[in-house]
């Protein structure tokens, strides 16, 4: 059986603020109104994990620890609620989680975490999906509670920044939290890290704008238009698009299918579907670390889903032209 090898668990209580209220962040008004930005993410999200249950996927995975063990089974469920409400299975919780956690990288590069521990939360359940069950013992808990708003590092702690509308509310500008409590995720340094990411979003803000200033300009003045190849500016637009993402592989939802070979449109695909690969086992990892912070021996593992050796062996069959485009397809649709 694995044991939480702490002989006296701590418990903590919350330092950061878990929600403020709606406006009160200041938000990046060009990333947020970005249908381009929202689409990458948005895909992200939808393809780090399997839509839905896993009895409904096409893929029968699971999610499990290298040694089972249901008492810790529970605290992991507990620690990783989805929505403030605990799951049922090891799987779903932490399906929920990376599927959240991937569309927060892919909209922000990165993540932050305060981990509290002992029990923290209410036990809260839809009528439709009580647990009957005990929830686990109160000084082996923990929680994984996500911190939001801006959060720097300096020195042994990180700094969350209360908005100034919320100052007089909170009675401070901001939180310190020791950084042992908090759990920082980035994006892989595979898929460009957490320093170059922004240069990515502000790609896909200026291909997604519909027109130029200059021309905005000249028809608010009312103006006569210039000479403009509206066409072609939205064909280098999309090309934009298509370069800045090619190290996610993204497909970009057919923005430049008309730009490109049927078979690039496949192969960029199946690089989107190894991507998911390493960021979904980023993540992965980035949960086992934070467990073993919490002193559990056990690791957790996703079993059943296409490996990056399985997908790299359906590009070199497609590149020999040994599969059609349906069986590519077929390999990474989950």
């Amino acid at each position: 059986m694995i044991q939480d090898q702490r002989k006296n668990p701590s418990t903590s209580k919350r330092k950061s603020i878990a929600f403020f209220q709606p406006g009160s962040i200041r938000p990046d008004n060009d990333l947020i109104s970005s249908s381009h930005v929202h689409m990458f993410a948005e895909d992200v999200h939808l393809h780090v994990m399997p839509l839905g249950s896993h009895a409904r996927t096409k893929h029968k995975f699971t999610v499990e620890l290298t040694s089972p063990d249901v008492e810790v089974e529970k605290i992991i469920r507990y620690a990783f609620p989805h929505n403030g409400y605990v799951q049922h299975s090891l799987t779903e919780s932490i399906s929920e989680f990376i599927k959240q956690c991937a569309f927060e990288l892919a909209y922000k590069g990165l993540t932050f975490h305060e981990i509290v521990r002992g029990r923290q939360i209410e036990d809260r359940r839809t009528p439709s999906r009580k647990l009957r069950e005990e929830p686990p013992d109160p000084e082996r808990m923990f929680f994984a509670s996500h911190i939001p708003g801006q959060v720097i590092n300096i020195g042994s702690h990180y700094v969350q920044i209360i908005p100034r509308v919320e100052w007089a509310k909170w009675r401070r500008a901001f939180i310190l939290i020791p950084s042992s409590d908090v759990w920082r995720i980035e994006i892989p340094k595979q898929l460009g890290g957490y320093k170059n990411h922004p240069q990515l979003l502000r790609a896909l803000i200026k291909s997604g704008t519909p027109l130029p200033k200059f021309i905005n300009d000249a028809m608010a003045e009312q103006k006569e238009l210039p000479t403009f190849d509206f066409k072609e500016f939205h064909k280098q637009q999309d090309l934009i698009a298509a370069n800045e993402t090619a190290v996610w592989g993204w497909a970009g939802r057919e923005l430049w299918r008309d730009q490109t070979l049927e078979y690039y449109q496949f192969y960029r695909h199946v690089c989107f579907a190894k991507t998911m690969n390493v960021l979904r086992e980023h993540i992965l990892l980035s949960i086992n670390s934070l467990l073993k912070r919490i002193s559990f021996s056990s690791n957790l593992v996703i079993k059943g889903l296409p490996s990056l050796a399985e997908l790299d062996e359906t590009l070199s069959k497609m590149a020999k032209g040994e599969i059609s485009f349906d069986d590519a397809w077929n390999a990474i649709d989950l």
